[in-house]
Parts: C-alpha cells; structure tokens; sequence
C-alpha cells in the first residue's frame, strides 16, 4: 500500500497512517485535529468557510455553535508550531481559515 503523503510549509501528513511530522518530528493529533489538518491541506490556498469546515470535518449532523472550530484550531496551531513556524494555517476575519505555504 503506497503512503497518501502531504505537506504544507513543514508539515508532513501521512492519511493511510494517520500520522504527523512537523520538522521530522512526530506529533500526536486527537482525531478531529487530524481531520481538521487533513482538510485544510488538502484545500490549501483556497480559503475554507467555517460552514465548510463544519460540514466537511464533523458531519451535517454537527449542531453547536461554529466557535468549536475556534478552539480546535488553537489546540493544532500550538501542537504544530515551531521556531520557523510562519504562520501556515490562518485565520480569515469574519469566514474561515486558509493554509498556505
């Protein structure tokens, strides 16, 4: 079975084996960190609605409140940043998010 490997800036995700590296080194995601990464890579320099995280990443049957996402975008921002982190995944005041190398 060949690797579904991507990247974005230092980041390094391997979806068959739900695996992270950021600098070679390895990083644990819960699974929703994971998705969340996975999606947002997988879109990246396009910019992504919250809408679009929520019904991509937790399923239409996700009823709370958009701010979730907010939260856990600050836990996988901290478990992936580094020194020469750049900022790879922000922020878009007022619709959702980007990552862009």
């Amino acid at each position: 079975m060949q690797d579904d490997i991507r990247t974005l800036g230092n980041i390094r995700l391997n979806a068959s084996a739900r695996q992270t590296w950021v600098d070679g080194r390895e990083v644990r995601l819960t699974n929703r960190e994971f998705e969340l990464l996975m999606f947002l890579i997988r879109h990246k320099g396009t910019v992504c609605t919250r809408g679009e995280i929520i019904r991509n990443v937790w399923g239409v049957k996700f009823q709370y409140d958009t701010g979730v996402i907010d939260v856990f975008m600050n836990s996988l921002r901290k478990k992936l940043s580094t020194d020469r982190d750049h900022g790879v995944i922000r922020t878009i005041r007022g619709v959702g998010f980007i990552a862009k190398e």
